[in-house]
């Protein structure tokens, strides 16, 4: 595909990785004069797992994990709602895919919410009940021994 872009984010590639529901990636190349883009651009083809593991869905099964790839750094919870039914999804995306707001407004259009999160094995389906739990226990050190916290939160 050829096409205008925004210069934001021009040449990072795009990687979205639902696991076993598969993964989509976009390599794309900029150029900023007229009718430039005439060179065809090669697929996006790094597989190497990185250090990056989230949550994955097998069907209604969430609890399963992944090693995210090339350069996937967020852990992703997707709802997608077609009807009166929402189905939940989970993996890996490149930091890009959650901080450009025109994709999640094309989302939106089409029923389905991106939420996105920075730690490791953040996207857990049980997150607002943990993360309240998580912070309660949290405070403890705090309170007790003020400076001495290692208690990370997943936040999106």
């Amino acid at each position: 595909m050829k096409s205008c872009a925004e210069p934001t984010g021009c040449g990072e590639p795009i990687s979205i990785n639902f696991g076993v529901l598969g993964r989509t990636t976009v390599n794309s190349k900029c150029c900023s004069t007229e009718l430039c883009n005439t060179q065809n651009v090669p697929a996006y083809t790094n597989n190497t797992p990185n250090s990056h593991k989230c949550f994955t869905c097998d069907k209604e099964d969430c609890t399963k994990t992944m090693n995210c790839l090339g350069p996937e750094d967020r852990c992703i919870k997707s709802f997608v709602t077609a009807g009166d039914q929402t189905i939940v999804i989970k993996g890996c995306a490149t930091s890009n895919v959650c901080d450009l707001k025109p994709p999640k407004e094309i989302l939106n259009t089409i029923g389905m919410e991106l939420n996105c999160f920075e730690r490791n094995l953040c996207n857990n389906a049980k997150r607002a009940v943990q993360n309240l739990f998580l912070l309660l226990v949290s405070l403890i050190p705090i309170t007790l021994f003020p400076g001495h916290s290692d208690t990370a939160l997943c936040t999106a």
